[in-house]
C-alpha cells in the first residue's frame, strides 16, 4: 500500500452506504505494518486513517485496525479504508494490540493510536531508522505526541517531561527507559521473542514494560522525526484526575504490580492459557 489518496475531504463523516475510492493494495510483502488499535474512536479514526493512508512512503505497508469491543462506527469507517480489520471482544487495549502485532506480515511494525495524525514522513523515517546499518542495534523506534491545545499545567507538564526525556536518553542512559505507546516502532521478531506486552500491571505496560523488555533485544532510539499529533484528550479532565489516572494506570501498577493485580504474565501466556 502506498501513494494511497482518499477522495472524501472529511474521513470522519461518512453517510451509510458511501463508498470510498482508493488505489488497491499492493500484494507484495509489505516493508511495514500499521497496527491502530481502537475502542469507540469513531470520532478520531478517520484523520488518523487519512493520515496513514496518505504516507509518501516508495514502499508497499500494510494497515491493521483492530476493532476492540466498539459500540459505535468505529469499524464503519475503518472499512472506508485499505485496511485489514481485526475484532478483538477483550475490551483491554493491550490484548487489542497483540492481536495487531500479530496479524502483521512485516518485519517492522509501527504503532499507532487511534487519535494520533503521523506527518506524511512518519513511515520513510521509521523504516530509514530501523534498517539502519550504523552498528548500533536497534529494537525499537519512538516519539513524544505533539499537542496543539494544552490547558496551561499541560504545557508544563509537556516541557518537563522532554527535557528529562532526553536528558536521560542523550547524557545518560543512551537508550530509552520506556516507549510511547501510541507511536512506537518494533521488529516483530522482537516482540515474539520477547513474548508481547506484559499483561499485568494494567495500560502502562503499553509503554513502561514493552520497554523494559525490547531494551533486552537492543537500543530503543528516541526519534524526534517520527512526532505524532495527538488529541490531548487525557488533558482534558483536569489536572487532578490527569494526574491520578498516571499515578493508579501507570506508576503504581507497573512498580507495585502485586498490589493491584495478579503475578506478571503476557499476552501470549494469557492465551495459552485459554487455548
Amino acid at each position: 500500500m502506498s501513494g494511497l489518496r482518499k477522495s472524501a475531504s472529511n474521513p470522519n463523516s461518512f453517510p451509510a452506504g458511501c463508498a470510498q475510492t482508493f488505489k488497491p493494495p499492493q500484494k507484495r510483502r509489505p516493508a511495514v505494518s500499521v497496527v491502530i488499535a481502537a475502542r469507540n474512536e469513531e470520532k478520531l479514526i478517520g484523520l488518523c486513517l487519512r493520515a496513514v493512508a496518505e504516507q509518501d512512503f516508495p514502499l508497499p505497508y500494510e494497515l491493521i485496525v483492530v476493532d476492540n469491543a466498539s459500540i459505535d462506527r468505529t469499524s464503519f469507517i475503518a472499512s472506508q479504508f485499505p485496511c485489514r480489520l481485526i475484532r478483538e471482544p477483550e475490551p483491554n487495549q493491550l490484548f487489542a494490540k497483540h492481536a495487531g502485532v500479530s496479524a502483521a506480515r512485516a518485519d517492522i511494525v509501527a504503532v499507532l493510536d487511534a487519535d494520533c495524525v503521523p506527518e506524511p514522513n512518519w513511515l520513510v523515517n521509521i523504516y530509514q531508522a530501523m534498517t539502519s546499518k550504523q552498528g548500533v542495534k536497534i529494537s525499537a523506534v519512538t516519539c513524544c505526541y505533539r499537542y496543539s491545545r494544552l490547558p496551561w499545567w499541560g504545557y508544563i507538564y509537556d516541557l518537563i517531561g522532554r527535557v528529562a526525556l532526553v536528558g536521560l536518553y542523550r547524557f545518560l542512559l543512551r537508550t530509552m527507559p520506556f516507549v510511547v505507546g501510541g507511536n512506537v516502532a518494533f521488529r516483530r521478531a522482537s516482540y515474539l521473542q520477547i513474548g508481547g506486552y506484559p499483561l499485568a500491571g494494567g495500560i502502562g505496560q503499553t509503554e513502561l514494560g514493552i520497554a523494559k523488555r525490547l531494551n533486552q533485544c537492543g537500543r530503543i532510539h528516541y526519534l524526534p522525526s517520527i512526532a505524532v499529533y495527538s488529541s490531548a484528550r487525557r488533558f482534558q479532565s483536569g489536572i487532578v484526575q490527569f494526574l491520578k489516572y498516571k499515578l493508579m494506570d501507570y506508576l503504581i501498577p507497573y512498580f507495585c504490580p502485586d498490589l493491584l493485580f495478579s503475578p506478571l504474565k503476557t499476552v501470549e501466556d494469557s492465551t495459552n492459557d485459554t487455548g
